[in-house]
């Protein structure tokens, strides 16, 4: 059973995304792009209760709050461990990671080779580094949107 998750998971090399993400610059040279977007992972503690960072795994931070995000959470009587997935920058002018070692996801705007595929941007984890079967993944992203009118607005 595991050798056809395995080969299941290999052909799913990620998510397409419905809308193109804001990229920022992720260093002062402009050199590195990044999104303000964050991927965490819910383990079952059964499975494990620790952060692998060889995979790109850490403690979830939340650098607006002045409270400790959760490490832990419990959902339909189930506990999980919450792990935060390292965004890994790309290079600009091109979606590659900048750093090839680097462990973790990254957003991935080359299209999608599948002939029926129309793709163009979607969520991409490094080599090894996929979330593994049982786990629940949140991808969260700040974004404004242009052309949605605003909720107080008069017209």
């Amino acid at each position: 059973m595991q050798s056809i998750i395995h080969k299941i998971q290999s052909r799913l090399t990620g998510k397409c995304l419905p809308r193109v993400l804001q990229q920022t610059a992720a260093n002062t040279e402009g050199t590195q792009l990044r999104v303000d977007c964050v991927i965490r992972e819910l383990t079952s503690t059964d499975v494990s209760d620790m952060c692998d960072a060889s995979r790109g795994r850490n403690d979830p931070v939340d650098p607006t709050s002045m409270l400790p995000t959760p490490t832990h959470i419990t959902q339909n009587n189930v506990n999980y461990r919450v792990c935060e997935v390292n965004q890994v920058f790309t290079t600009s002018g091109t979606s590659a990671p900048a750093d090839p070692t680097a462990h973790g996801w990254y957003y991935d705007t080359t299209p999608d080779p599948s002939p029926t595929s129309h793709c163009a941007q979607r969520i991409t984890f490094t080599s090894g580094d996929a979330p593994g079967p049982g786990t629940d993944t949140k991808l969260e992203c700040i974004q404004s949107i242009s052309g949605v009118p605003d909720a107080g607005a008069t017209e």
